[in-house]
């Protein structure tokens, strides 16, 4: 993967399974990651902590992506990782 440095992504369903790896291996290519997550768990409180040893910013967010209200609420929060840019793959 390139070198990402100063970007951001959303990954949602990032605290288990493929978004977890995906999250990581975002964020070892210097991505900053906003854990989406459906609800706050310890999951997504470990993943943002192990983003944050790999010395990227990590936040968690709550989004049910069923909501559209809901999930534009999510957006507007993981943008306080920014304003850097995005990153979509």
């Amino acid at each position: 993967m390139d070198d990402l440095t100063g970007k951001f992504a959303f990954v949602t369903g990032a605290s288990r399974g493929i978004g977890r790896e995906i999250a990581l291996a975002l964020a070892g290519a210097s991505v900053d990651i906003a854990v989406g997550c459906r609800r706050t768990s310890q999951e997504a409180v470990d993943i943002a902590r192990a983003i944050e040893a790999m010395g990227r910013r990590a936040l968690v967010v709550p989004v049910d992506i069923s909501d559209a209200a809901g999930a534009k609420e999510a957006a507007r929060l993981a943008r306080t990782l920014g304003p850097r840019g995005w990153y979509m793959s």
